[in-house]
């Protein structure tokens, strides 16, 4: 029997090629874009209702529908997200990556089927670093992800706000106290407060869970 003893050298790069396996996971917030759409609304104008339910890829795509991403010709597309806020002046967003890969795109619509079919809302993608790729946008020369075997995932779900605690409200003594970053606006802590500049304006969005127990509340869609 022959006995044989790793060197220092060895074990380093054993230890190396280890750690370049192991997974690593990076998530990035958005909204869902179908190819087919994205290509429909490149050079159209930004009020343009340049897709099938009237929306803008770019300039809109939180207002996308469930069932224009789902269309024959959209689904066969395949998908992007697209930036959660503009990331122009005039209210532009843009590519962040291409849901690469059957395993994505298996994902992506079974995601879709389970949620509604009017205005989709932002989702959370996670997927494996170590296993994308890039590419670039040969309209506008962005760098965008290929994100493969990919999760998609509400973002409310990973939140603390939807933990099942009862909810917490602060209460502001006048109209200069509320605050997003001390307070969330005043709002319950089952809202989400955030802001962006466009076009020299400070924008804040408040998006709502709605109630986590309601099946039509969730999502941050639908009525009570």
């Amino acid at each position: 029997m022959k006995l044989f003893f790793a060197t220092p050298t060895a074990v380093l790069f054993l230890v190396l090629a280890l750690v370049g396996k192991t997974a690593q996971a990076a998530t990035m917030n958005g909204y869902l874009m179908d190819i087919q759409c994205i290509e429909l609304c490149r050079e159209a104008e930004p009020s343009a209702g340049c897709t099938p339910d009237g929306s803008h890829s770019f300039y809109s795509p939180q207002s996308h529908t469930g069932w224009c991403l789902l269309l024959p010709r959209c689904e066969a597309s395949g998908y992007t997200l697209m930036s959660e806020f503009p990331t122009q002046e005039d209210g532009r967003h843009e590519i962040l990556m291409k849901l690469a890969g059957d395993a994505s795109q298996n994902t992506t619509v079974e995601y879709i089927k389970a949620g509604t079919a009017g205005d989709f809302p932002k989702v959370t993608v996670t997927y494996d670093e170590n296993l994308a790729e890039t590419e670039i946008d040969e309209a506008t020369g962005n760098e965008i992800i290929l994100a493969y075997d990919a999760v998609i995932s509400d973002p409310w779900e990973s939140s603390e706000k939807l933990n099942g605690d009862p909810t917490s409200q602060a209460v502001c003594p006048d109209s200069t106290a509320p605050d997003i970053e001390a307070n969330n606006m005043c709002f319950r802590s089952d809202i989400e407060v955030s802001s962006f500049e466009s076009n020299g304006t400070s924008i804040i969005v408040i998006e709502s869970s709605g109630c986590p127990t309601h099946e039509n509340m969730q999502g941050s869609k639908g009525s009570e």
